[in-house]
């Protein structure tokens, strides 16, 4: 039987501040918007660009806790970083199995 549930609730545990937050899995939506957020990235607008990514994987989680471009610019770029790459696998992982 193939298990839908097993893909529509996948997530990674977050900790923020102490706070556990589980960032659920990019739907296609999603990676459409990433798609064109990063279609015009530039050496000029890359960080801007990954931080629009990365508050959209964010905004993306089971608890409904909701995250602004001024929450991750005391954020440093490894954790910004680490968040996109996190979300990526997921995204790869789900491409990728055979189900």
């Amino acid at each position: 039987m193939l298990d839908l549930d097993k893909y529509l609730d996948n997530s990674v545990e977050m900790r923020i501040c102490g706070e556990v937050i589980h960032v659920m899995q990019p739907t296609l939506r999603m990676i459409d918007k990433v798609d064109m957020i990063e279609k015009d990235l530039t050496e000029d607008n890359i960080n801007d660009k990954r931080m629009d990514v990365a508050i959209l994987f964010m905004n993306h989680n089971k608890e409904g806790r909701k995250f602004e471009k001024q929450d991750l610019y005391d954020w440093t770029t490894d954790a910004i970083t680490n968040v996109i790459n996190t979300m990526s696998v997921l995204r790869y992982e789900a491409e990728s199995d055979p189900n």
